[in-house]
Formats: C-alpha cells, sequence, structure tokens
C-alpha cells in the first residue's frame, strides 16, 4: 500500500510539471488540453500549431500581398493593418484597408506625378482632362501644372495673368498670355458666345508658344454667324471642345494638328487643311465640305461626319488613313478623294444624295485608294457607288463591284441615322484582323472575327 502510494504522488508531480513544447492560443484552448495559461507563447520565430510549438513557416517573406502579415502564433497569413506591413513589396506598398491586402493605391495620393491616377489599385498615366486637379492631362500622361497653363471662364475678364483664379474670358486674349512656359489653354466649362465675323489665329504674332495645348473641358465656342474662322499656325492639341457656326477651322502647311473628342458644327466648311490633321472620337458638321483637303495627311479614327455637300474632299494630292468612319447624310458624294492616296478601312459611308455626276459613295482617281474592310451602301441611287478605288472584303452596293459584296448589310434603322449593324448583318466577322475598337470606341471584335464598317456589333 505504502509503495502505490508513492507511486501514485510520482505520477500528479509528473502531470503537473510545464512542459516547454506544448503551447495554447487561448484561454479556454488552454483548459481544454490542460496546459498552464500562460503557455500562449512560444518564443520568437516559433508559432503554437496543434498545441506543440515549431518553426512558423509563415515568415513575413513568405507571405503574399494579398495576406501580407504574418500571425506567428498561429503560423497563418493574414490582412495588413497599416502600409508599414507592405514596405517589402516594391510595387504594392499600401494597404487597403477594404481587403487588407497591399495594393500599388487606394487613392491618386499614393501615385506619383509622372503616373497621377489610381485606377483598380494600380496608378497609370491620365487619359482626360478631369482626371486632372489642374483640368489639363499632359500628352505624357503626366498632370500639368497650374503655372503652366492659362486658364479661361465664361465669367472671366481680359486681363493678366488669366490664372485659375483670375481667367480671361476670350480665346483671342487667352492665346497672347501663352508663351514657352504655358503653352496649355484651359477651357473651364461653359458656353463662350463670340458674336460674329470672329477670327481667331493661333500662331505666330499671337503666341511665342511653340505649340498650343487646348483643354475644352466641354465647353462650346459659339458664333452669331458663319463668318468668322479658327486659324491654326502651329502645332496644336485639342480636346473636349466644340466650336459651332464659324465659317472654317483652318490648319496651315506644315502644321501638325489633333482633335480629341472634339466637335465641329455649322459654317461653310467645317474644317480645311493643307498639314497634318489627325482626328480622334470626333464629329464633323458643316453646310458645304465637312473636312476639305489641300495637300498634306490626314488620319482619322472614331469620327462621323454627316450633312454637307461631302464628307471629305481632297482637291489636292493628300495621303488619306481612314478608320471607324461614320459618313451618312450629305447630298452628294460621301468621300470625293480625286486626289488622295492612301486606305480607307472600317469605313461606312451611307444615306448619300444624288446631287453630282461622279460615284454616290466614294470618288477615286488613283488604284492605290485602298477600300478595305468597309461598307458603302447607297440604295435607291443608279450611279455606281465606288469608282477606281481598289476595293477590298467590303460590301458596296446595291449596284455590284469587283472585290465587294452588294448583299444589304442590315443597319438597324438607316430612315433615322442608325447605322449600327443588325444581328443578320452579313457584315458581321468578315475581317481577320482590324482596329482594337470601332467608331464609338466599343471593343473589336466582339464575335470569332471582326465586323466590317465603323460599327462592332454586339
Amino acid at each position: 500500500m505504502k509503495r502505490l502510494l508513492l507511486v501514485s504522488l510520482f505520477l500528479v508531480a509528473a502531470c503537473t510539471r510545464q512542459n516547454k513544447e506544448f503551447c495554447c492560443t487561448s484561454a479556454e484552448d488552454c483548459a481544454s488540453v490542460g496546459v498552464d495559461d500562460d503557455r500562449r507563447e512560444c518564443g520568437e520565430g516559433l508559432a503554437c500549431v496543434d498545441h506543440q510549438c515549431n518553426p512558423a513557416l509563415c515568415a513575413t517573406e513568405g507571405c503574399t500581398v494579398q495576406a501580407p502579415t504574418c500571425d506567428v502564433m498561429r503560423d497563418v497569413c493574414s490582412a495588413c493593418s497599416t502600409s508599414t506591413e507592405c514596405a517589402r513589396f516594391p510595387s504594392a506598398t499600401v494597404c487597403d484597408p477594404a481587403t487588407g491586402g497591399c495594393v500599388e493605391c487606394v487613392s491618386a495620393a499614393d501615385c506619383s506625378s509622372a503616373m497621377p491616377v489610381c485606377d483598380a489599385q494600380a496608378c497609370r498615366g491620365c487619359r482626360l482632362d478631369s482626371e486632372c486637379a489642374s483640368l489639363a492631362c499632359g500628352e505624357d500622361g503626366a498632370c500639368v501644372a497650374e503655372q503652366q497653363a492659362v486658364y479661361l471662364s465664361t465669367t472671366g475678364n481680359d486681363a493678366p495673368p488669366c490664372s485659375r483664379a483670375q481667367p480671361c474670358r476670350d480665346p483671342r486674349f487667352a492665346t497672347q498670355q501663352t508663351n514657352g512656359n504655358r503653352q496649355h489653354l484651359v477651357f473651364l466649362k461653359g458656353n463662350y458666345d463670340v458674336g460674329s465675323n470672329y477670327t481667331w489665329s493661333i500662331g505666330t504674332g499671337a503666341t511665342t508658344a511653340p505649340s498650343i495645348k487646348i483643354h475644352g473641358g466641354g465647353s462650346t465656342i459659339t458664333a452669331s454667324t458663319s463668318d468668322g474662322f479658327v486659324t491654326l499656325g502651329i502645332p496644336a492639341l485639342v480636346r473636349d471642345l466644340e466650336i459651332v457656326n464659324t465659317a472654317f477651322f483652318a490648319i496651315r502647311a506644315q502644321t501638325t494638328v489633333t482633335l480629341e473628342r472634339s466637335k465641329v458644327h455649322g459654317g461653310a466648311a467645317g474644317i480645311t487643311s493643307n498639314g497634318s490633321l489627325t482626328l480622334r472620337d470626333s464629329e464633323v458638321r458643316s453646310a458645304g465640305c465637312g473636312i476639305q483637303l489641300n495637300g498634306g495627311s490626314i488620319a482619322i479614327d472614331g469620327v462621323t461626319i454627316t450633312g454637307g455637300a461631302n464628307g471629305v474632299c481632297a482637291v489636292f494630292p493628300t495621303v488619306v488613313d481612314f478608320k471607324n468612319l461614320l459618313v451618312h447624310g450629305t447630298s452628294s458624294t460621301g468621300l470625293d478623294l480625286p486626289q488622295a492616296t492612301g486606305t480607307i478601312a472600317f469605313t461606312t459611308v451611307t444615306s448619300t444624295g444624288s446631287a453630282g455626276t461622279s460615284a454616290t459613295a466614294v470618288r477615286c482617281t488613283f488604284s492605290n485608294l485602298a477600300f478595305t474592310s468597309s461598307i458603302a451602301w447607297t440604295p435607291n441611287l443608279s450611279r455606281p457607288v465606288i469608282d477606281t478605288c481598289t476595293v477590298i472584303n467590303s460590301i458596296v452596293g446595291p449596284m455590284p463591284i469587283v472585290g465587294g459584296t452588294n448583299l444589304d448589310p442590315l443597319f438597324v434603322n438607316s430612315s433615322n441615322a442608325d447605322f449600327h449593324l443588325s444581328g443578320g448583318s452579313p457584315a458581321r466577322d468578315m475581317a481577320n484582323t482590324g482596329p482594337k475598337t470601332d467608331f464609338e470606341q466599343d471593343p473589336r471584335p466582339r464575335g470569332a472575327r471582326f465586323d466590317l464598317g465603323a460599327d462592332e456589333a454586339p
């Protein structure tokens, strides 16, 4: 009996002795396994897993940006709570409180001046003026500083400095304030009524700036009569501006001009150019020729031209590069290009009028002007739709032309000027290659292949 008692006392003493290899994570956990409550810590670099202290496998460098913090006691990677926990990730140094992961940015404040926009938790260059506090996005994707811009407002006064705080009003006066250090004209959104006989010259004599960037901000410049004009004599970029009722918008020889997301409406001759002209995502409407080319070159992508006698006229030798162009509602030939060479691709010319004696949709003189992956459709007119141009993989008709098919393209509603392709259009999925977007910036392709013409059907 005495011997049994001694053995029992020895066993009790052994069971209550602390084993340093065992651990627990909470008071309840400790009680459930009979481990002392003070065994919640295993020591540096050790984790309590299955109540035993072992080397932590989630060493901080082993965690990912999605769960960057190592919870050593549980040996699991967990959410971050501060950006200091993200410092070791070169391209994801900011803690996103919504997800607990490390990201490049959660706001523009986390981005650099060269990549100022936070988009989907990643920094990128600006694309729109509205993405910049200065309302001016540079061509390099960086936001323009306010001191580099001349500002206009419909309630401004034509006196220096034409700053954001003290803007001027007349575009002509504002142009005179530009120079080598201030090459940006920024319109605060509004309708700028400039009256009649308004002439706005941007070039030598009006400015010492080597080039001009016009940030329209959705503004409109409206003349009361179509007798004024705007002339560009130095390289220029025009964005988000509508010009209404001027006689013409002129680009001089040897001048490079780009219009983006802009509109030229009214007037006798929309745009005239003998320089290097680029139009993107824009609209032209005039009483005469929408765009008159007196030489030089022109590139079009995502443009609608409507009304007037012709959409585009090339009266002097000009190199053209058209894609995603819609021309409709002209009284005569849609594209009158007897002096042009180049390429017309993914273009739709339709609903042209019967005036004149030449081809109803596209008039060419040179066979090295290619009409490819496009639609020229002028029903109820007996004259040829296209002459001389080389037609490649296009819908042309109803009168048949070599190189094209004369199947009805089946627009959604031609009578209401809806020239999108309907579901059963033969123009769908007919081209192997094409641009990334259509004339409305919708993605291409949407099917197995690219659609012909300006529109990519859903």
